[in-house]
This record gives C-alpha cells, sequence and structure tokens, in this order.
C-alpha cells in the first residue's frame, strides 16, 4: 500500500452521502494558508456503464479532467470551495495505474491533497480515511468492507457535518483529526 502522508481521503457508505457537500465545507474551513489538491475519482467495473456516463473517453477508457474554473459538476465545486486545483478521474480497471499516477502528480504538486473515493483506499494509505455516514441510506457492500481502514466517520447532519473546521484541521501542515 503507497503512503500519502498530506492525503486527506473521504469516502461515502452510499452515492449522494454528503462527500462533496463535506470536501467543500472542509476545503472551506481550512484551506486558507495552503495549496490543496482534490480530485474525484471514479472507477468503473463494468465497461458499459463506463461508457454511457464518459462517451467521450472511449476508446482510451480513461479520462482526466482539470478543472479550471468553479463550476456545477464535484470537481467545479471544489475550485469554488477554495482548491489550488481540481481534477475529476474516471477509469476502468485496467486503468488503475494511470489513476494512481494522476494522484501521485497531484499530491506532489500541493501542499496537501483531499481524495474523493472509496475504492482507492485498498491500494492507498492517506494521512485519514474519513467515511461519510448517510443513515438514510442504505450502505453499499463495498463500503462496508472498508469499515476496518476508516480512521472517522461522520454523519451526514451532524455538527462534523456541518462543521467539519472543528473536528478536521490543518496543523503544522499537516491534517489532524
Amino acid at each position: 500500500m503507497e503512503s500519502f502522508p498530506n492525503m486527506l481521503m473521504i469516502g461515502g457508505n452510499a452515492r449522494k452521502s454528503g462527500k462533496t457537500t463535506f470536501i467543500c465545507r472542509l476545503l472551506e474551513a481550512c484551506g486558507a494558508g495552503y495549496t490543496i489538491g482534490a480530485a474525484k475519482i471514479a472507477l468503473y467495473d463494468d465497461e458499459g456503464d463506463f461508457a454511457r456516463h464518459h462517451p467521450e473517453a472511449l476508446p482510451e477508457r480513461y479520462l482526466a479532467i482539470n478543472e479550471q474554473k468553479p463550476g456545477n459538476k464535484d470537481s467545479g465545486k471544489y475550485l469554488a470551495a477554495g482548491a489550488g486545483e481540481s481534477w475529476f478521474l474516471a477509469a476502468l480497471p485496467e486503468k488503475e495505474g494511470e489513476v494512481m499516477e494522476h494522484v501521485r502528480a497531484i499530491s506532489r504538486r500541493n501542499d496537501l491533497m483531499v481524495l474523493e473515493s472509496n475504492i482507492l483506499r485498498k491500494n492507498i494509505e492517506p494521512a485519514f480515511f474519513v467515511m461519510i455516514n448517510n443513515p438514510e441510506r442504505t450502505t453499499k457492500r463495498s463500503a462496508q468492507e472498508l469499515n476496518h481502514l476508516v480512521d472517522y466517520v461522520i454523519y451526514t447532519g451532524s455538527k462534523g457535518f456541518s462543521e467539519p473546521g472543528h473536528y478536521i484541521a490543518i496543523e503544522n501542515g499537516r491534517w489532524t483529526i
């Protein structure tokens, strides 16, 4: 497992659990004075599903979008919240190595990094892995399989969710919980 001591990884128990909202609040609360790279990773097991969501990424089977201005997509929201650079990466499993190289490059270019991903937790040892849990949504089996790797759980709607700066901070250039 590869170590990324400047990375805070955010996962979720389900789709629409609040990961992006939480990351934006965290960037707003903690980002001043640091260059923080942010990335959202989507790995697809099914080529048909990937093609439906990202037809522009075929036949390469890999999509890397460097957001240049704030917008409505999750990675554009990261920029609006204060990220120094923001990426959306989508791929099929055979391109996971390229995704990892991209993550390494983002990490090297920035003081700190926030990565929205569940699946990459199997390959990455971040400073902390925070799981956003929306109790109104059924927990995916893939998220359940990561329970032993979670450092901190934040529930959607809790004070930790609405005011992440009280629970997660940056001290001496490192993420702290």
